[in-house]
């Protein structure tokens, strides 16, 4: 079978070879998916690159496109992109990843065969859209790394306004109970930045990042800013405890994952997908509303438990492959 990914015009140019300077979670898994589809088929992927073959995969600049048949067309993350598509398929599908509203799709829905969107949470944002949606899921690589759990060492892997500012805000009393505690902090300002760029909120964003920047110069925390992927297993393989007091609607959290197969137990506000991702730790707020003050109690409770961490991590035991991703992709 002969599969496109068509995914347009991104903030940032990337390919295969972005794993290494630090790329986005959505583009991660196009790149992990397409790879073990090319195992048994042939796939294209038409996105923001100047192009390529990795792993029997073959990248196009989006707007050589000229003409092109496949069996199965997948356009990435924005519907209306299939308009004048010169590609002939005998299946197309939609494949969201964010939280674009239901309006924008529904103009779009009997063109593509199925929607496919990436968790129980993300099919609930789109009530009037008929039974065409299937649930899917990310996931992610495993690399094996030879790191050391470090004690009381907290990691926050995410965007940066989706809930760093109540770690950094809460930091003084955090290191008042536990005087050895340390923070990483790990993704940069690349997207936030781009984000700002294209919405025109350059000022806001500005005072944004010097308000984070100025709280992340507390002593015991370091701010590593965007870093590969195998810099993130070691980062997550060292974390004591993955700190997300998330306040985004999260539809399917590739850091959630990588945190509970390498060993970095969750510590999590129930939001979006968390609840339905996070199978291990501490998700607060399952059942309504809940408080800064109360995350933070939880996370000095876990932190000075470690036989309940020791359990924990004994039983932690996840599988987000590709492998098992690309078998499910294949049946459908």
């Amino acid at each position: 079978m002969k599969y496109i990914f068509y995914c347009g015009k991104s903030l940032e140019e990337w390919n295969p070879e972005s794993l290494e300077t630090g790329i986005g979670g959505s583009e991660s898994v196009l790149i992990g998916l397409a790879r073990e589809l090319a195992k048994n088929n042939e796939v294209v992927v038409y996105n923001d690159s100047d192009g390529g073959v990795w792993d029997n995969v073959t990248y196009k600049y989006y707007d050589d496109l000229e003409k092109d048949d496949c069996d199965v067309l997948i356009v990435w993350r924005s519907p209306d992109m299939i308009r004048n598509l010169p590609i002939k398929a005998k299946r197309k599908y939609l494949w969201l990843h964010d939280t674009i509203p239901e309006t924008n799709i529904l103009p779009f829905i009997y063109i593509y065969d199925k929607i496919l969107v990436l968790s129980e949470f993300h099919r609930m944002l789109y009530p009037n859209i008929p039974d065409n949606i299937q649930i899917t899921r990310n996931a992610f690589d495993k690399i094996e790394t030879k790191a050391k759990r470090v004690p009381l060492r907290l990691f926050y892997s995410s965007n940066y306004d989706r809930g760093l500012k109540i770690l950094l805000e809460n930091w003084t009393q955090l290191k008042l109970t536990y005087p050895e505690i340390t923070l990483h902090v790990a993704y940069g300002w690349r997207t936030l930045k781009k984000l700002a760029e294209v919405n025109g909120t350059q000022e806001a964003y500005k005072t944004f990042k010097d308000y984070i920047d100025t709280m992340l110069d507390q002593e015991g925390i370091t701010h590593l800013g965007r870093i590969s992927k195998k810099e993130l297993a070691k980062e997550y393989s060292e974390a004591d405890i993955w700190a997300y007091p998330c306040v985004y609607p999260e539809v399917s959290c590739i850091s959630a994952m990588e945190a509970q197969t390498y060993g970095a137990i969750p510590v999590v506000f129930a939001s979006g997908a968390l609840p339905e991702t996070v199978k291990f730790g501490k998700v607060l707020g399952k059942s309504g509303e809940v408080t800064e003050e109360e995350y933070v109690e939880a996370l000095i409770d876990l932190l000075g438990n470690d036989k309940r961490k020791e359990r924990i991590r004994k039983v932690m035991k996840v599988d987000f492959s590709f492998k098992g991703l690309a078998e499910e992709w294949q049946k459908l």
